[in-house]
């Protein structure tokens, strides 16, 4: 009997809930009317029965409902929102399309797509295109890296420098990803111009804090990029012509079911330059200075069907630059002094979307990419007795073929699930340093290389899982756990790596998060400068160099007030680092030929902590972004400063970033950014004496970074006219002023012996310059 009683209540358990509680999926994909690509994280909410989703990076959402009334809204930033109201009585398909606000030049929307009370995920900020081209530039055209330092959390590197440095960060612990491929380096120019080019980005998401399991391998943050796939209705394209460099885009449709994206840019320095560089070279004097950069997008898109998609992305970035100071050193000598420095980024996915049913979603991508630079200083001396050529040069690589396979389960109203696989072959090396010597006359050469001669192999693999949790209408959490296996001929180390995150609703309008992360980075990167063009070495975790770890705790609260178009945060976060590296010898060397494992210090730890502000005001013709962060960031190494603690490099105490634009007219827009900030520490001698007992003069230090630069303050405006022609052509003027008020905010300082004078060295005054676009 009591298998019996077992069956019935099954039975009716069933009847039940099939008959009164039966829900059903509403899946599909969000585009745009006018140019037919599939749109990011639009917000998708059901009024009816208050529950809602966001789209996926391909635009695909999926919803599980109940039976009956169904009203979805539907709305993405700078679109109109569309309502799509029906009865739900079995698993639906709806393709939905959004028509892009009409054309005005008005203010641009800084804010994520999603009020940011809502996210479940806290450090999570989505940056549209469009705010990246409000924020004025030092080149006169958009800088995506330059443009994030305005949220509070990112921090920029040194004056005019495209660095990010994030929560106690360096720029090599970020994780940057271009349409999921990994990419070692983000700069041209030395560092002063971004490597991204605006013209194909799509969408920009940055995580600070409370990462998702799906992303791992870096500890300071998560910048992923996303392109566009191109126009499907008509092919479009867009020249701009910049202050050191222009760019020309085109997108379009080949057919029914292809589109293409192509992109290209590149600088103008050696046209500007070319008379006084030939007359240097035919004379034999004076300086010669030789630059030139370009970089190169191509993307194709194949739509096979309605739930599977395919492209390809190719990109390529290259740096050249070569210096000769010709200096008589005598009566019958001549000296060249030349320096030459090539970098070269490249990078190539295939990947693959896939439906697999109304409540899974696919993701395939098979990438690689690759990161070089080589830098060589020499001198060629000739005169009538003799002629010498020394040459001294430094190389380093690395390049990474990766495989990654996600699926994303919408299970049902309560959960959503995403677990995944990658594996990655890297093939390192890091530094390889040679010098030789060539005298004609006598006929002595010689030849030195040492260093990784030989490439460095390893492994990652690594899998994670995701469950974003609504427990009820007020508490969501996002929990995700991530497994990491790195090994190599000599090592293996195998990491896990848990993420928290959890969000209450208090009201409407207000909520509190908080978050937990444990990171590692397997793959270290130590910076060096030299001559100002700063370059990176990327090596291998192994016996002697662990991984790098990062457990941080965030914790804030957000809210918004509508009728006083007001939006408000307030953060606070605590982050150890362990196993940290530094050079050991003076930066400032190219090449020191020392064996590698003498050049840097390991095991270091940090600790980073402070509290992030900001305050958003935003109206139809006047938008106020105030941001503020005070924060604290140290490390600590047993061989240096006695074993104390001592200021990170990039640590800035006090930082305020204030971002306004106002709209005049119809046509015109002013926008200005002032940024201030607590100055960098420094290393600095306390004094410089003499020995009496050695008859010798030396500097003498209190301590590592026991001083700091001079506050840093700036203010940038532009000027934006932006309008159609008779033939719908979008064209726009823009004039920037780059450190309006021409402060002289110095890079780095000097202590000349004997005067007891400190001296400042500043790169930048005021810089204004024009950009023209033209979008047809």
């Amino acid at each position: 009997m009591n298998y019996k009683h077992f069956i019935l209540n099954l039975f009716f358990a069933f009847v039940f809930f099939t008959s009164f509680g039966q829900k059903h999926t509403v899946s599909g994909f969000v585009t745009s009317y006018e140019t037919g690509e599939r749109l990011a994280f639009t917000t998708i909410y059901d009024t009816v029965n208050s529950s809602g989703t966001v789209s996926n990076t391909e635009g695909f959402f999926s919803i599980t409902l109940p039976n009956g009334l169904v009203s979805l809204n539907t709305s993405y930033l700078g679109y109109q929102s569309k309502n799509n109201t029906f009865s739900l009585k079995r698993d639906t398909t709806i393709s939905i399309t959004l028509k892009e606000k009409p054309f005005v030049t008005g203010t641009v929307d800084v804010s994520a797509s999603k009020p940011v009370h809502e996210q479940v995920l806290m450090g999570l900020t989505n940056l549209p295109v469009k705010t990246i081209e409000a924020i004025p530039s030092f080149t006169g055209q958009p800088d995506l890296m330059k443009a994030i330092t305005f949220i509070p959390g990112f921090s920029g590197g040194k004056d005019g420098y495209s660095n990010i440095m994030v929560r106690g960060g360096d720029r090599g612990q970020n994780l940057i990803l271009l349409d999921g491929i990994k990419l070692y380096n983000t700069s041209h120019f030395g560092g002063f111009v971004s490597l991204f080019n605006t013209d194909v980005v799509k969408q920009v998401d940055m995580y600070k804090g409370g990462f998702p399991a799906r992303y791992g391998g870096r500890l300071a943050s998560v910048i992923n990029v996303m392109t566009h796939d191109g126009n499907k209705k008509k092919i479009k394209g867009k020249f701009s012509l910049g202050l050191i460099s222009s760019s020309l885009a085109l997108d379009g449709p080949i057919g029914d079911k292809i589109t293409f994206l192509l992109s290209a840019r590149t600088s103008y320095f050696d046209l500007i330059l070319l008379p006084t560089n030939i007359e240097a070279k035919k004379n034999k004097k004076g300086n010669y200075w030789s630059y030139f950069f370009y970089d190169l997008n191509g993307k194709i898109t194949y739509q096979y069907s309605q739930k599977s998609k395919w492209a390809i992305h190719y990109y390529r970035g290259n740096d050249k630059v070569e210096t000769i100071d010709y200096i008589n050193e005598g009566f019958t000598t001549l000296s060249e002094y030349n320096y030459r420095m090539n970098t070269l980024n490249s990078a190539l996915s295939l990947k693959n979307d896939l439906i697999l049913s109304s409540k899974i979603f696919m993701k395939n991508n098979v990438t690689i990419s690759g990161y070089a630079n080589d830098f060589i200083e020499g001198k060629t001396s000739s005169g009538t007795r003799y002629n010498n050529k020394l040459e001294k040069g430094l190389n380093s690589n690395i390049r990474e073929i990766s495989a990654q396979s996600r699926l994303e389960f919408y299970a049902s109203d309560k959960h959503t699930f995403m677990g995944g696989v990658e594996y990655s072959n890297y093939t390192f090396t890091p530094m390889v340093q040679y010098s030789s010597v060539v005298n004609d006359n006598t006929g002595f050469e010689s030849d030195t290389t040492i260093g990784y001669t030989e490439p460095l192999i390893a492994n990652e693999f690594s899998f994670y899982i995701e469950d974003d949790i609504r427990l009820n209408k007020l508490l969501y959490l996002n929990l995700g756990l991530r497994c990491t296996d790195y090994f190599n001929e000599n090592v293996n180390y195998l990491k896990f790596d848990p993420r928290i995150s959890i969000r209450a609703m208090l009201n409407e309008h207000l909520s509190v998060k908080a978050n937990y992360t444990l990171m590692h980075q397997f793959n270290h990167v130590i910076i060096n400068n030299v001559s100002g063009m700063e370059r990176e070495f990327w090596l291998s975790s192994s016996e002697d160099i662990p991984p790098q770890e990062a457990s941080q705790w965030s914790a804030g609260i957000f809210g918004s007030i509508p009728g006083a178009n007001l939006e408000m945060s307030a953060e606070l976060y605590y982050k150890t680092m362990s196993n940290l590296l530094e050079f050991r010898f003076p930066p400032e060397e190219t090449v020191n030929m020392k064996p590698f494992s003498e050049t840097v210090i390991k095991n270091g730890i940090g600790e980073a902590y402070g509290g992030e502000f900001q305050i958003k005001y935003n109206t139809e013709k006047f938008r106020v972004d105030l941001g503020y962060t005070l924060s604290r960031n140290n490390r600590q190494f047993d061989s240096l400063n006695n074993g104390n603690p001592y200021p990170f490099i990039y640590e800035r105490r006090h930082q305020l970033s204030l971002f306004t634009q106002l709209k005049l007219g119809k046509k015109y827009l002013l926008n200005a950014h002032f940024q201030f900030a607590t100055g960098t520490p420094v290393t600095f001698p306390d004094a410089y004496v003499r020995s009496d007992e050695y008859a010798y003069w030396y500097y003498v230090y209190s301590g590592i970074n026991n001083r700091r630069l001079p506050d840093y303050h700036r203010l940038d405006l532009s000027f934006i006219r932006r309008s159609k022609t008779k033939k719908g052509r979008t064209v726009q003027w823009s004039l920037n002023i780059f450190n309006a008020y021409a402060r002289e905010n110095p890079v780095f300082i000097y202590y000349k012996p004997g005067t007891g004078k400190v001296y400042q060295k500043s790169l930048f005054s005021i810089i204004p310059s024009i950009s023209y676009s033209l979008e047809f």
